[in-house]
């Protein structure tokens, strides 16, 4: 058995992330996600049909890039993409991103309209302005319409009801923007972070 080196990018991902990042392809899809965020903020009743288009795109976004990510990291090596995924589940941004992969599946097959408005909050914020549309929140699936057996996903699907459902939409989708942030370099303690506990790990090895 040879030891691992210090270097061995079985784990290290995001090294190879960055230069993902490098790419039109990948960079715009995150500045897509983080336009869709923004048009979402300050929105009220009135503006449901436009939140509902605007969390559709963004969603489609997450998925894509996030697809993206892997696929690339998969032909590189595939326990890169292995360690990405294990990574982003147990990331407190990250985690978000599988409950938006579940959203993008119902929005392709069903086209369900997921989003809500709370109208006791909106009564009790008083109009006070928020970075995040808190009025605007996400369904639970549960009020879905019901699903084809072979798309339910059930792991994806409670993750969804424990990370969205009833939280608001542009808030939660900022939390996928910082995870992508942080795969693509800009996340500077984040990535010391990784760093340190590889070489922990390889030392315990």
């Amino acid at each position: 058995m040879t030891d691992k080196s210090p270097a061995e990018p079985s784990t290290e991902w995001w090294l190879t992330t960055h230069t993902i990042f490098e790419d039109d392809s990948a960079s715009v899809a995150l500045e897509a996600i983080l336009a869709s965020e923004e048009r979402l903020r300050g929105l009220g009743r009135r503006e449901m049909r436009f939140a509902f288009r605007a969390i559709t795109e963004g969603t489609w976004w997450v998925a894509a890039l996030d697809e993206q990510l892997r696929s690339r990291l998969t032909t590189r090596l595939p326990s890169l993409s292995a360690a990405y995924s294990s990574d982003r589940n147990a990331d407190e941004n990250g985690q978000y991103v599988p409950a938006f992969l579940w959203a993008r599946n119902r929005h392709a097959h069903q086209l369900p309209f997921t989003t809500m408005h709370d109208d006791e909050l909106a009564v009790r914020q008083g109009g006070v302005p928020s970075k995040f549309s808190e009025e605007l929140k996400w369904m639970a699936s549960a009020d879905y319409p019901p699903v084809e057996k072979r798309f339910e996903d059930a792991g994806r699907r409670d993750v969804y009801d424990r990370l969205l459902a009833g939280q608001p939409i542009n808030a939660t989708l900022y939390q996928c923007a910082l995870w992508f942030n942080k795969a693509a370099g800009r996340d500077p303690e984040w990535e010391q972070g990784q760093q340190s506990r590889c070489e922990g790990a390889n030392r315990a090895g």
